[in-house]
């Protein structure tokens, strides 16, 4: 992958605040020949129900994780979304994404008991049915830069997915090459993390204007609420370093069984031996503020709560806040207007914490952790807000 067009996400420039997200020069056009990878577990409602909600979350970002090993760290665009991921990635690597794609669909059924759809759409499929795929990258921390997804290209990418599953499964089998994938880097060691505040609120909010300028002044709007209310985007993360608490329990066991999967059972027992063993070595390194392998573990807690996708943006705002039961009134009161006066839909979770899954580069800077709220999160907030909408469809008589 030598060429600009294969370094497309590494070399666009970030943006350094929310108020350039929605001007229009921000964005670029997803080159041609790359692909979009989509996933989605089937009835994760359900599923979340019946308490496997950090299995729900654990599938989706291994699925990211192993497709960042294939693409590299820092130049595959993404955006987890609990019970689902996106990922754009160049066309060379559309075989070996189509395996990664499969294995991790045996991996859930297998493993967590869950039905997880797969697929690959090619950004020239997108194009040719009058959508687009536009990126942005907005720095969230010094080591981390958040994509941004715009042009409607997402959605039907997922629309396919939903309705032509058993036809996206079949592509996937022919353009496979059979290779197994690497499940390196993925974590999964952290308690569930208590809310900064009073609670941590799962946001999905979706502009229904009748055009994208319309829809724009929307966004503006719920942002200048948002910040108003909430402050700014650091003021809102959800997670605090002295909130941070490893785990020696039954919650490693996600990890075990991504990482040691489609190998012997006693490999898999090796593996959560070890894993114990270097849980119990970070609780020393981090509450001991030591120095080790190159690493300033007193630091660790402070760079992954600020490497967090807390706010993110695909073609509707989703983000994780943390506050007080005061500021969400006041934030629903303003939402709620919007959504009499036809601008918006959105749906709520509310939680006493949130989950992290965490992709490890290195332990010095590079590992991002992919947040959601605790007991459903944005998965819940998704359902909230599909039924406001049809609520909304049926009060007026629209295909809104």
């Amino acid at each position: 992958m030598d060429s600009t067009k294969d370094h497309f996400w590494r070399q666009l420039p970030p943006l350094e605040n929310l108020s350039a997200v929605h001007s229009g020069a921000s964005f670029q056009q997803a080159p041609s020949g790359w692909w979009l990878a989509v996933s989605d577990v089937v009835n994760s409602t359900q599923s979340i129900s019946n308490g496997l909600y950090r299995e729900v979350n654990l599938i989706n970002a291994s699925l990211i994780r192993a497709l960042l090993n294939l693409a590299g760290f820092d130049n595959a665009p993404f955006l987890f979304g609990g019970d689902g991921m996106v990922l754009l990635l160049p066309g060379d690597l559309a075989p070996r994404a189509a395996s990664v794609l499969l294995s991790a669909r045996q991996l859930a059924e297998e493993s967590f008991g869950l039905d997880l759809r797969v697929g690959l759409v090619s950004i020239q499929h997108i194009l040719k049915r009058g959508k687009r795929v536009d990126l942005a990258k907005l720095r969230l921390s010094a080591d981390y830069c958040q994509a941004i997804f715009a042009g409607g290209g997402v959605a039907l990418a997922e629309d396919r997915l939903k309705s032509e599953p058993e036809h996206m499964l079949r592509e996937l089998q022919a353009l496979s090459d059979g290779q197994k994938p690497s499940f390196d880097g993925l974590e999964c060691r952290w308690k569930k993390i208590p809310a900064a505040g009073e609670e941590v609120v799962s946001l999905i909010i979706k502009a229904i204007g009748e055009s994208d300028a319309v829809n724009t002044d929307t966004y503006r709007e719920v942002l200048q609420a948002i910040e108003s209310i909430y402050g700014t985007l650091q003021q809102t993360a959800p997670i605090h370093p002295a909130k941070m608490h490893l785990s020696l329990g039954a919650s490693l066991r996600g990890e075990v069984h991504v990482r040691s999967f489609g190998t012997h059972w006693l490999r898999r027992f090796a593996y959560s031996i070890w894993l114990r063993l270097v849980v119990f070595a970070g609780m020393v390194l981090m509450n001991g503020r030591l120095k080790a392998g190159g690493v300033n573990w007193g630091n660790y807690k402070i760079i992954a709560a600020a490497n967090t996708d807390h706010w993110k943006f695909c073609d509707q705002i989703q983000q994780i806040v943390t506050g007080t039961q005061s500021q969400r009134q006041q934030l629903c009161q303003k939402l709620d207007q919007m959504h009499r006066e036809q601008k918006l839909v959105y749906g709520k979770h509310i939680a006493d914490g949130s989950f992290i899954t965490c992709l490890i580069s290195d332990y010095d800077r590079a590992h991002i952790h992919l947040v959601d709220g605790a007991d459903g999160g944005y998965a819940l907030a998704a359902q909230t807000m599909k039924r406001q909408l049809l609520r909304l469809k049926k009060a007026t008589g629209s295909d809104t």
